[in-house]
């Protein structure tokens, strides 16, 4: 369905996963609820605002099928918008992968993206919003719905490489 060749050049890589890959792992929600990266009930796609783990491992199971979207990154001098821009630029494509499926036809297609969404920065709703003002552009993570991010990309023989220059930022579209 996707072309790989269409996103190498853009430095993305897609590879297919069956939504029964993803491994869940209710530890990685807990470091949400640890307030890990200080931004626990400070945006609209992250917990406690959005479903529970277990809501998320049957809103996933009823998917067919899915891609795996990652941007490797290598930061020589790491400043924080650099940090950021290859995880802006995932979410985008995200975005861009879920408009193609629809127009082949799957309707109900579903991306995640990676770390919080950046949409606005600050999320309105640290600034007193009510709801989201990107509902249709806003994404959740993988790790926010408890999804093991590292031990998932094992089973599909991909290894994330943790260090002060790389970066790893990896998004799921599913589709049915």
């Amino acid at each position: 369905m996707l072309n790989n060749n269409d996103y190498i050049s853009r430095g993305i890589e897609i590879y297919e996963i069956e939504p029964s890959e993803i491994i869940f792992d209710d530890s990685i929600r807990d470091y949400c609820k640890e307030n890990k990266c200080g931004r626990y009930n400070k945006n609209f796609m992250c917990p406690p605002r959005i479903g529970t783990v277990e809501e998320y491992k049957e809103i996933i199971k009823s998917y067919n099928k899915g891609y795996i979207l990652l941007i490797k990154d290598i930061i020589n001098k790491p400043n924080i918008n650099d940090h950021y821009n290859s995880q802006k630029k995932l979410h985008q494509i995200v975005l861009e992968v879920e408009e193609k499926l629809i127009s082949n036809g799957y309707n109900k297609s579903l991306g995640f993206i990676a770390g919080e969404c950046k949409l606005c920065s600050p999320c309105k709703l640290v600034e007193g919003y009510n709801e989201c003002i990107h509902p249709n552009k806003a994404r959740t993570s993988l790790e926010a719905v408890g999804v093991n991010v590292v031990e998932t990309m094992k089973t599909k023989g991909i290894e994330i490489i943790f260090g002060t220059k790389n970066i790893t930022w990896v998004g799921v579209v599913l589709m049915k």
